[in-house]
């Protein structure tokens, strides 16, 4: 496990600073990287070359049920940025997530409402229950 922590960490690293990223950016992917890290000990997975396609299917499968579509999706494109960053480094050959799609994203039923827009039981202008608040016309 300690050369998967030194990967882990080059990885950070090389966000915060190639691509500037910000400390939030990095805690996200960190937490990303090693909920699949913890996942891949529980499956018996040493290394991140081990990893095969049908294992990074299978742990994506574990969320769902757990997390929304998008919260997967983020996920999943954590560890696609983090294998690309082990191709370049050459720790693996081929990410096992190349062919892997995210999940669908909900859609709207025809006909249905759009989100409201300035929260819970905003209706039009923003103000609850749809009253128009004072100078706003129904007109934007």
């Amino acid at each position: 496990m300690v050369a998967i922590d030194r990967d882990l960490a080059a990885f950070l690293e090389t966000l915060e600073a190639e691509a500037g990223a910000s400390p939030h950016t990095l805690a996200a992917y960190r937490r990303d990287v090693e909920a699949f890290r913890r996942f891949l000990a529980a499956e018996g997975v040493r290394g991140w070359d081990a990893v095969t396609p049908a294992v990074a299917r299978r742990y994506l499968a574990s969320l769902h049920g757990r997390y929304a579509r998008g919260s997967i999706a983020r996920r999943l494109s954590a560890l696609r940025t983090f294998y690309r960053f082990l191709r370049r480094e050459g720790r693996v050959a081929r990410s096992p997530l190349r062919l892997i799609t995210a999940p669908r994203r909900g859609r709207r039923r025809a006909g249905a409402p759009p989100p409201a827009v300035g929260g819970a039981g905003a209706g039009a202008g923003g103000a609850p229950g749809g009253r128009l608040e004072a100078g706003v016309s129904a007109e934007r």
